[in-house]
């Protein structure tokens, strides 16, 4: 007999998955879901109620055994798969292709340190991520900079983004080792949002990695309350590291190459509105009438 116990969370999951399988039903499977109270009738119900009225999602959840509504998963598995190249694990750099980066600092006490590269396939429309470099806690921070560094250093890449991470501390690392670093102007909510559309519409090519497929199928849309925007991270006791810094990439491979196609648009109907200079011609003359001396 095997037994599982778990908290109800998103409806999503194998536990998800199993309660909706069998629960009531005729199976081999017995599923009890039931408040906490049911199961130990010690606990402090006045404790309970002031939680639930706090947070009634969260509280809901956590002692009431009712699956949360207010999250939703961020894209489909499917979704990963068809956008993968099976066995690919990096690709090299070619000549005349001009690659961008992102990386997501870490301390190297806790989270990973990851550093993607990606470029825009202009042939196909699409935003190929070529690298990803993840270095796991604990680590020393500036031997993981200097790492990252070698690999964009290697797609010959200068200038690089990222996440708001530690003030200076990311800028002065990178610089040091011939790198400019700019913080992304957008929030790691808006990265996944705009890079979204393409991955549905499979307009990117992501590397076999599975760390990455996992964490981007472990991310949660959500709706923050009181204020009706929504939240897109990964849920409680994940990581999202290696899907920020690659989602970062993407989306500035595909900013730049949609930035191109604008400055060269604009160029092109500039070129139309500038007036043609007429071309040069030698005045005709008539020789009519006059005599030829020898």
């Amino acid at each position: 007999m095997i037994i599982g116990i778990s908290t109800v969370y998103r409806r999503a999951g194998l536990l998800f998955a199993k309660w909706r399988e069998h629960h009531g039903k005729d199976s081999d499977v017995l599923v009890i879901r039931a408040p906490s109270v049911t199961f130990n009738p010690t606990l402090d119900q006045k404790e309970i109620a002031r939680d639930v009225e706090l947070d009634p999602d969260r509280g809901a959840a956590e002692w009431l055994s009712e699956f949360r509504s207010d999250l939703a998963d961020f894209v489909d598995r499917r979704v990963i798969d068809a956008c993968t190249a099976p066995g690919r694990h990096e690709l090299p750099r070619i000549s005349g292709t001009h690659y961008v980066g992102f990386v997501d600092p870490s301390g190297g006490s806790a989270d990973s340190f990851v550093a993607a590269v990606a470029h825009m396939d202009a042939g196909n429309g699409i935003a190929v991520l070529d690298a990803v470099r993840e270095i796991r806690a604990p680590f020393s921070p500036e031997v993981a900079t200097e790492a990252h560094a070698t690999l964009l250093t290697s797609y010959r890449i200068k200038s690089v983004r990222g996440d708001k991470y530690a003030g200076d501390w990311p800028s002065e690392q990178f610089e040091k080792r011939g790198i400019s670093y700019e913080a992304s102007e957008r929030s790691k909510a808006e990265i996944y949002g705009e890079i979204l559309p393409a991955l549905n519409a499979h307009k990117v090519e992501l590397l076999d990695n599975p760390r990455l497929a996992s964490q981007l199928c472990g991310l949660e849309r959500r709706v923050i309350r009181g204020t009706g925007r929504e939240s897109i991270d990964h849920g409680p006791g994940r990581h999202d590291d290696v899907a920020n810094a690659v989602c970062g990439a993407l989306l500035e491979a595909s900013t730049a190459a949609a930035a191109w196609e604008i400055s060269e648009d604009v160029l092109h109907r500039a070129r139309l509105m500038v007036p043609r200079r007429p071309q040069w011609q030698a005045p005709r003359r008539s020789f009519r009438g006059l005599g030829v001396f020898g």
